[in-house]
């Protein structure tokens, strides 16, 4: 029980100082101009959606704007208990979790959830850049793209972020935030 309690302060420790190191970082239409500019171009596009279940009410003891969902969700102490029982928490998740595209194909990472996360392309999985959540998840080295992420990279709650990859073969995408979020997608030459 006192290791819980420990834990816990230490998430909320953590948590909040990352929110105050990107105070810019919440409310929804962060990157939205990129997906209008996007819809105009008329670009083939593959969605990715971002979803989380934070529970407001004790999300934002970590700090004021944390979460923006509306509704009730999964509350603090349940997301930590369920990432140390099993390594995430299955309500924080990019979905399709694979894909595959033609080439040319740009990636629309959508945030449909109510907290903060990122669409980060990345060598090889790993921890992202709150270290308490990579330890909880088994997930203890980041991956070194987390640790150079600006916050400009932050999609908020209803924004999006688009990126195109270049090449054929198996791109690599997770949150930065949250590690066990992550998608795997595999491009494949033009029709």
């Amino acid at each position: 029980m006192r290791r819980s309690r420990t834990i816990m302060l230490s998430v909320i420790l953590l948590a909040a100082q990352a929110c105050a190191d990107h105070p810019d970082t919440t409310g929804p239409g962060a990157r939205t101009p990129a997906a209008a500019s996007l819809a105009a171009a008329k670009v083939k596009q593959q969605p990715i959606q971002m979803f989380d279940r934070c529970d407001a009410l004790t999300f934002n003891t970590l700090g004021a704007g944390t979460c923006i969902r509306p509704e009730r969700g999964v509350t603090l102490p349940d997301f930590i208990a369920e990432i140390q029982r099993t390594g995430a928490a299955q309500a924080w998740r990019f979905e399709p979790g694979e894909v595959t595209i033609p080439l040319g194909t740009t990636l629309l990472a959508v945030n449909r959830g109510g907290e903060v996360h990122t669409f980060t392309e990345v060598a090889h999985f790993g921890g992202g850049r709150l270290q308490l959540l990579n330890d909880l998840s088994g997930n203890p080295i980041p991956a070194p793209e987390c640790l150079a992420l600006p916050a400009s990279a932050d999609v908020r709650p209803g924004g999006s972020f688009p990126d195109t990859p270049d090449e054929v073969g198996t791109e690599l995408y997770q949150c930065c935030i949250h590690p066990w979020m992550r998608t795997t997608v595999h491009i494949r030459p033009r029709s």
